[in-house]
């Protein structure tokens, strides 16, 4: 799918009544690109942009509680942490929308409209398959240690949610099924508002500049040059290169990622209905 193709599909005449976007907002489960996403935003508009870490600026704060447990298992200060993040978190709602890796506070969405209506919305999202290996070899928040387990075990693995995740269900079969209902989450954010836009990591990755072009002519994102500043390093600690990237990420490869069992068993978990709502064919 191209980055016409991409834009095509979400917001469409319904931008015609809503005026100039005021702000963005980026939404995103881990490993979904979200932190190059902020970096290329910030790079190319001037614009604001809510906090998608509204947490950071109470590191001192937090630091200080957690000394009192400091003696404790590492299990005791996981759930004191995750405590003290959402918190943080539900704190910083109101003036931030939240952390960038919650389902979207639909809830507080529909109490402020004309505040939405000014907001651009971009989420990020990559293929299943990738995002599980993606998450698999660096598991954010994750209550076990993902090292110890093959990426069969993990797909398998019961998947327990941090509490500012912000999601209904506590204890889900595999992370397929919780990436799932972050996935209708966003679907339910694309109805509140004509501002939103999908960003596949893997077709951000073919063309940044396109992408930084179209949303400036879709959304009259006002810019600070007419030449798009990319970040030419990683945002994630990795060595690895631009275009290795493009490579590890390239729709066609998908199946071929995993095992035949694993991409089946991820597919039917998922469902094909949201694949193609997330504009991804079930069978590449």
């Amino acid at each position: 799918m191209t980055l016409q193709q991409m834009f095509a599909r979400k917001g469409g005449s319904r931008l015609e009544s809503v005026k100039v976007a005021e702000r963005v907002k980026i939404y995103g489960e881990r490993k979904t690109g979200t932190t190059f996403l902020t970096d290329l935003i910030r790079r190319n508009f001037s614009i604001p942009l809510l906090s998608g870490t509204p947490d950071r600026p109470n590191r001192v704060e937090r630091e200080r509680l957690l000394e009192r447990v400091a003696d404790r298992s590492s299990g005791v200060r996981r759930i004191v942490l995750d405590r003290i993040s959402d918190q943080e978190n539900r704190r910083a709602l109101p003036d931030t929308l939240g952390w960038k890796h919650m389902y979207p506070p639909i809830a507080l969405l529909q109490t402020i409209p004309d505040f939405v209506a000014g907001t651009l919305f971009l989420v990020t999202v990559k293929h299943p398959v990738y995002w599980l290996l993606s998450y698999h070899r660096r598991p954010l928040d994750y209550i076990i240690n993902c090292a110890k387990l093959g990426f069969t075990e993990f797909l398998h693995e019961p998947f327990v949610p941090t509490l500012r995740d912000s999601v209904e269900t506590p204890l889900y079969s595999s992370a397929v099924e919780f990436y799932g209902e972050k996935v209708d989450g966003y679907r339910r954010l694309s109805e509140l508002t004509p501002r939103f836009e999908l960003v596949r990591y893997e077709d951000l990755l073919t063309d940044v500049p396109g992408f930084v072009e179209q949303l400036a002519s879709k959304h009259g994102l006002p810019r600070h040059s007419d030449r798009p500043v990319i970040r030419e390093t990683s945002t994630n600690r990795r060595e690895s290169t631009f275009d290795e990237y493009r490579q590890e990420y390239r729709l066609d490869r998908v199946r071929d990622a995993v095992s035949s069992d694993d991409f089946d068993f991820i597919v039917q978990t998922f469902g094909c209905e949201r694949l193609n709502w997330l504009g991804y064919r079930a069978a590449p």
